[in-house]
């Protein structure tokens, strides 16, 4: 679970995430989970005053998310449920341009996910650890691909979102992959295999059909570490569940949008509403 969690704050633009909690009788926030490393710098304070003008204390009191971006680019999420003020999380950047929207809203995501494991009162003792259940209760998976012998490190998660118990994997994508829809496989392939230049991130949605055929979306997010000679040693990613098909600019997903889309059109009018507002966009129409 705690490389599950690296890789997806990896993921979320972020080296390090802390959550603190207000300590009992005192007048502090104290440290209560950490995940990943600082680059450069000290590491995150044991305690901080309620008082203070550190970002993970303004938070707590203002209860708004703060989203800084200076030397070291920062988020201080305020953890709360129904206005009750329960602590807060705080996010190190990993670009120097900060958090984007898509990793903020994660992120956020994220940060509901850890209010709702801490206790609603002062007395109760903070369970730990955080990060990796509030991330379960997410529903994030990760794999490492080895492109050159088709060997994928994949967990719970990502067998669950796929739809294969651990025993029925053997550690080979294709495996995976035979729960994906034919229409899907080709781009899967493309960003699985990239080519030499192709080392950024990518992303993409797919289908997978569930054990008893029904069928999900599912968004991946990879990244190809280069290695020796001429193609990627590794392969990075996340996988979760995509309850809403993102609008992307490439062919690939306004294919998938389209697709998506028709599904529930039931009546001509339909149909033509569902096409007019897909091609709107790519003609400038």
């Amino acid at each position: 679970m705690r490389t599950c969690l690296d890789r997806a704050l990896t993921f979320a633009g972020a080296t390090l995430a802390a959550v603190y909690a207000p300590e009992v009788g005192t007048r502090e926030l104290q440290l209560v989970d950490t995940s990943g490393s600082v680059p450069s710098g000290p590491a995150p304070p044991e305690r901080l005053p309620l008082s203070g003008d550190s970002p993970a204390a303004r938070a707590f009191r203002t209860h708004h998310p703060l989203w800084l971006t200076a030397e070291t680019p920062l988020g201080a999420l305020p953890l709360g449920i129904q206005g009750s003020r329960l602590g807060c999380l705080l996010v190190l950047g990993a670009s120097p341009d900060g958090f984007e929207a898509e990793q903020r809203r994660f992120l956020e995501r994220y940060a509901d996910a850890v209010a709702a494991l801490l206790p609603p009162g002062a007395d109760p003792p903070v369970p730990t650890p955080l990060l990796g259940p509030a991330l379960r209760s997410l529903r994030v998976g990760s794999f490492v691909l080895s492109p050159d012998t088709g060997l994928i490190e994949a967990d719970d998660t990502l067998l669950e979102l796929v739809g294969i118990t651990p025993d029925d994997f053997d550690g080979k994508v294709d495996t995976l992959l035979a729960h994906a829809l034919p229409e899907d496989m080709h781009a899967l392939m493309s960003v699985l295999e990239p080519t030499t230049d192709a080392f950024g991130r990518r992303d993409l949605e797919f289908r997978v059909r569930g054990p008893t055929g029904e069928m999900r979306w599912l968004s991946l997010s990879c990244r190809a570490e280069p290695g020796a000679g001429d193609g990627p040693q590794q392969v990075l990613g996340v996988v979760t569940a995509t309850p809403v098909l993102r609008r992307g600019g490439d062919d690939v997903s306004r294919i998938q949008w389209l697709t998506a889309a028709l599904d529930d059109a039931a009546t001509v009018r339909d149909v033509g509403r569902v096409v007019v507002a897909a091609l709107r966009e790519p003609l400038a129409a």
